[in-house]
This record gives structure tokens, sequence and C-alpha cells, in this order.
């Protein structure tokens, strides 16, 4: 159950997908004398040597990632957000009770459904139907939220006799993998593949797997859509992709014990249904079947091979700033550019003009705060773009300055001010989904009703911002008077 170097092929870089190279690192005191191979080891042993300890570097963004334990710690923590993050502790907590609770207390909860629910899932997948790669590759099976293992012997004993075959499992907790390590090493299962990952970026290129599947986390996911497009994403063209969580059975009827126990168990989520309405809109075959009296079974299948998902972007780095070294990869957030689109942003930065916003931001300086009056020649000089003004390009860069201004503003409850500053931010090249990665890191000290406050402030400028280019003209006269608009004092 290690990872060996030939697994390395089968990753990618969660942040961009890129290609990832491994260094494998020599043992430590505490590995119990066992060592990673080091560089000779590994070119006197391609691909068969097996790596307990390394360092993962991206090809492309040059991000490093740990290899801990024969685990790939492939998770960006700081994108790890609102739900999943309250949820992480608790599934450290659990997972070495999880599988009593699983296998012993929800079977009872949902008399008389004490079993079957597993096959009836596992089934789901059809692995019956699987055959050998003809290139002598092996078959790969994906399980997004592997938790405890519990799942991997199913899906082994299901598998044909002659079909060479890796299961790899993807889970956010550390704790579970822990518990899926233990058990899978006293079980006979085959090459099986741990990995922390996040489940809205796995960490695989595209069209990796032969078959794909999720059990009882996804109501609780940030953003279902990004999940399910992951899992269709590193789905072969064709592939079952099957995904199983909590749904009351709207055709039974429900004794006051179940319905109390069903709530106990979806507390964290307002409105547990099977999520048909999000999966990618290239999917065929969709159905929704009933595994037990609180799941569903969700099932679809790719048509095209993931051609309509669109890939992750590197932003190019922000020259002006000194001290930047390295880049900033980020996660394409969809959401974030069906709001405001490339085109539109375009736009906004073109029409642009520094000379104008200083005399707008100047005017209404002087009208909400007189006493600044006397120093706003200044002020606008110095940074934002008098005749004279030289501090911006010996100090901070615009982007820079937006920046930390965001930061602030967002601290502070802001409304338009925040949304102003939004906007310049914007035009001076600093992108919508940095923009609410400051917001999370503000509402992580400032507190959650910030962080909420600042994220609506964020969608509500941009939905405003998208309609003003639509409308013709998007100088910094329209869009200051559509801001003042929008967000009353």
């Amino acid at each position: 159950m290690r990872f060996a170097t030939a697994d390395v092929a089968t990753l990618a870089c969660p942040m961009c997908r890129g290609s990832l190279l491994l260094q494998a690192s020599r043992g430590s005191p505490h590995d119990g004398g066992r060592r990673s191979p080091d560089a000779a080891a590994l070119r006197e042993s391609p691909g068969a040597a097996e790596v307990r300890d390394g360092i993962f570097t991206c090809s492309r963004c040059y991000h490093e990632w740990p290899l801990r334990d024969g685990v790939p710690q492939l998770c960006d923590e700081d994108r790890v957000s609102g739900i999943d993050r309250a949820l992480r502790p608790i599934y450290d907590f659990i997972a070495p009770y999880h599988d009593l609770g699983a296998d012993v207390v929800l079977p009872l909860l949902q008399f008389p459904d004490f079993g079957a629910s597993r096959d009836r899932y596992v089934r789901e997948l059809r692995l019956g139907e699987l055959r050998p790669h003809a290139d002598g590759s092996p078959v790969r099976i994906l399980e997004v939220g592997i938790g405890s293992g519990a799942n991997v012997p199913l899906v082994h004993a299901a598998l044909p006799a002659d079909v060479d075959a890796e299961i790899w499992g993807v889970d956010f907790s550390s704790g579970m993998l822990q518990q899926a390590s233990r058990k899978l090493a006293r079980a006979r299962t085959g090459r099986v593949r741990l990995l922390l990952g996040d489940a809205h970026a796995l960490p695989f290129a595209d069209a990796t797997f032969d078959r794909v599947f999720h059990v009882g986390g996804i109501n609780g996911y940030r953003d279902i859509r990004k999940g399910l497009a992951e899992m269709a994403r590193v789905a072969r063209a064709g592939t079952p992709i099957v995904v199983v969580d909590e749904e009351l059975d709207p055709d039974r009827s429900h004794s006051p014990v179940h319905r109390l126990a069903f709530a106990s168990i979806t507390l964290f989520d307002s409105s547990p249904h099977a999520p048909r309405e999000l999966v990618p809109a290239s999917a065929h075959h969709v159905t929704v079947t009933r595994v037990s009296r609180f799941y569903y079974c969700l099932t679809f299948r790719n048509a095209s091979g993931n051609g309509q998902l669109r890939r992750a972007s590197i932003p190019s780095l922000d020259t002006q700033s000194s001290g930047t070294v390295g880049r900033m990869p980020q996660e394409h957030q969809m959401a974030i550019r069906d709001i405001l689109t490339d085109d539109q942003l375009t736009i906004l930065r073109e029409q642009f003009d520094p000379q104008q916003m200083n005399a707008l931001l100047g005017a209404s300086l002087s009208a909400d705060y007189p006493p600044s009056v006397p120093h706003l020649a200044t002020i606008g000089d110095l940074f934002y773009g008098g005749r004279d003004g030289n501090m911006a390009s010996t100090t901070l860069s615009a982007a820079n300055r937006e920046r930390c201004l965001v930061a602030i503003l967002a601290a502070r409850g802001s409304g338009l001010n925040l949304a102003l500053h939004i906007y310049l931010a914007l035009t001076a090249s600093v992108s919508p989904e940095e923009i609410a990665h400051i917001l999370l890191l503000v509402g992580t000290y400032s507190g959650i009703e910030n962080f909420a406050g600042a994220i609506q402030n964020e969608a509500k400028t941009l939905h405003v911002l998208g309609r003003v280019v639509d409308a013709g003209s998007a100088t910094p006269k329209d869009v200051f008077q559509a801001l003042v608009k929008a967000f009353p004092s």
C-alpha cells in the first residue's frame, strides 16, 4: 500500500494540473529504520521503488507538496474553507469510531433496512464490465472521500479476476486516512494508494480513472457543483460516476424516530437531497436510485470525456510589485467568472482613467470627511495617479496598494468604500479570485460576519460592474455612479 515511484505519473498539481516531479528524501530516525530510496536507488529501480517521504514539485507552477509516510499531501490548505474547514476536525475526531457508527448504528437507525446498502451502490459501479487495458496499464478506480477504507474490500471483491487494478483513495481528513492505512494494511485488497486532497481540486490529470465514486459527504461540500465537475473531469469518457449521500426516501413513510435519527446525521445540511440538478451539463444517463431509507445513489456518465470543463489558469506575475518572487497559482473559480467574464474585466481595465478616478475620490472624500480637504491633493498625487506622484513607483505598486486597502476595509465591514477598492484592485490586475482569498483571510482573523459580508460585497460589486460594461460605457465615472447607487450609505 506504499507509494511507488511509478505512481507519480498518475498525479497532477491540484493548483494548476501540471505534472509532478518527485525528489525522495532519506528516511528519518523515527521511521523504524526504514529508509526512502535515495536518487541512486530510484535510478536502479525506476517505477518499482516504494517511497515513504519526499517532495513533489510541480513542473508548471513550481509549488511543492510533501510526501509523508507514503501519503502524498496534495491539499491546498488555504482553499479548504467554509463548511469543509468546520467539518474537518470533526472527521479527524470521529475517525476511530467511524466504522462502528456506519456498520452498526446507521443500519439500526434505518430499521428495517439492516444491510445491503453498500452492495447496492457498488453494483452501480459495474465493476464486472471492466476489462484489462490493451496497453498493459492498470485499471484505476478512484474513491473520493475514502474515509476509513470500508468500501475498498467490496470493490476489490467485485473486480474480475483478470483485471489488473489500482484503487486510489482521496480524503481531506488525515485522521480518516490513518484509519484507512491501518485497516487496509491488514486486508488483502490489492494495490491501494491513499492521498490527502480536496475533492474540489482533485490532484489528477483529466480522464485518469476507469471508475469514480463517492459515499457519504458531498451534501456537506462547500461547492457541490464543483465537486461533481471534478469527479467528471478525472473520469474517462463513458465511465460510471457514482455518488451516494443522505436523503430521506420520499416514497416511504417514516416514523418520528426515523425523522429524528435522520435529522441527527444531517445536522450540517439544511436540504439533504440528491443534487441531480448540479451534475455537469455534458453528463448523460443521469439516474437517482435508493440504496436505503436514508441514502440515495446518483449515477451519471460523461459523454465527451471532459471537453466542456475548463482548466485552471496560472496568473501572470505582478511585474510592478517589488519583492515578489515565484508565481501565485490559483484555482479557476467558475462561479466568479460567470458573474464577471474575462471580456468584461478587460473592458473595465481598458476604460480605466486614473486621473478621473482621482478626481472622483477627492470629491467623495471632501464631502464625507471635510478635515481631509487640505490633504486631498497630496493623497491623490502620491497614490492615485497625480502628475507629480512618485511614491507608488518607489514603494507599493497599484496592485499591492489595493490589496492592502481591500483587506483593511473588509476588516472594518465597509460597504461602498470596499466596493470601490475592489473595483480599483481589479483595474490594477488583481484577479477576482485573489480578492476572494484576501477576504477569506480577513474573515479568518476578524470574524465570520466580516467574511460573509465582504464576500457578498464582492459578488454584488462584480454584478454591478458587469451591468455597467453591458450598458456600453465603463469609465470610472460610470462605475462610481453605479456603485454609489448600489451601496447607499
